[in-house]
């Protein structure tokens, strides 16, 4: 049982400090593998959502050296 997948929608574009026109996107859920099968759980729904969503294999999380538990 596990994360499969992020999911992810573009939601515009903005100009880098070149002035190259980049994508934005914001990730809106995951797809976990359950005993039953994958399950999508969304969190989140974009307001100018044109309906795509990405489907990428989850980033490694990184570790924080400055958290320090109290």
């Amino acid at each position: 049982m596990g994360i499969k997948y992020e999911v992810s929608a573009k939601t515009g574009e903005y100009q880098d400090k070149e002035g190259n026109t980049k994508a934005r996107y914001i990730q809106m859920g995951v797809v976990i593998e359950g005993p039953r099968g994958l399950s999508l759980k969304l969190e989140s729904i974009p307001v100018n959502w044109d309906g795509w969503a990405y489907l990428n294999t989850p980033k490694p999380k990184a570790k924080n050296t400055d958290d320090v538990p109290f």
